[in-house]
């Protein structure tokens, strides 16, 4: 047990590594990236591939640890770590997007970004995006709640949030309109779908247990 521990403590850093590493790439060698001149349009998608990427290295690495039948503790420092450029990237994401367009005169949201940078076909998924980081806000609050009994609730909206984001991204992100990134984000739906599904079903049979 031990030994599973020390490679999960080691490990989850490397998956974390390894998710972002790709979204850098991909934005640096994108049409709109790179540092050599950085502006808010050109900044904000990298700080929202940059969220999605640290969460998904969130569910990969807690299916792992229950599949190797380990405590939450293991990963904590991991989790607070990455929570804490998480919590800081999505807040960015859309605010610096929303401050750029203000800047230049294009008002507040929802009518800036929904009339002068989202095509009025697209923006229904501009809206799962708003709804989404709602949902991600309000998990931030397990500091706090993680122990209320209604708490299950929020992490079910924080999952749905992440396939809310995965069609988001797919739709509105620029840099997986095709090419490589676009098959290694479809890896990341398939693994996180593959993780959610085990860890619920890991949760419904805890509880069945418990019951029986």
């Amino acid at each position: 047990m031990k030994a599973r521990a020390e490679f999960l403590t080691k490990a989850c850093w490397a998956i974390a590594l390894l998710a972002v590493l790709p979204a850098v790439i991909a934005w640096y060698t994108g049409p709109h990236g790179g540092f050599a001149d950085v502006t808010g349009y050109n900044l904000f998608p990298l700080l929202g591939l940059i969220a999605f990427t640290l969460m998904w290295s969130h569910y990969i690495v807690a299916a792992i640890r229950l599949m190797l039948g380990l405590d939450k503790s293991v990963t904590r420092r991991f989790k607070q770590v990455t929570g804490w450029i998480v919590l800081a990237a999505i807040i960015l994401h859309p605010s610096i997007l929303v401050f750029t367009l203000w800047r230049e005169g294009f008002g507040l949201p929802p009518s800036s970004y929904l009339n002068y940078y989202v095509a009025p076909n697209l923006q229904w998924a501009a809206g799962m995006g708003a709804f989404a980081l709602l949902a991600f806000l309000a998990y931030e609050l397990h500091r706090w709640f993680e122990a209320k009994n209604w708490w299950p609730y929020v992490q079910a909206l924080s999952d749905a949030a992440m396939v809310l984001i995965l069609v988001h991204g797919f739709t509105l992100g620029g840099d997986l309109s095709g090419g490589w990134f676009r098959l290694v984000w479809l890896f990341y739906a398939e693994t996180f779908l593959a993780a959610l599904g085990f860890m619920y079903y890991f949760r419904f049979k805890r509880k069945r247990n418990m019951v029986g």
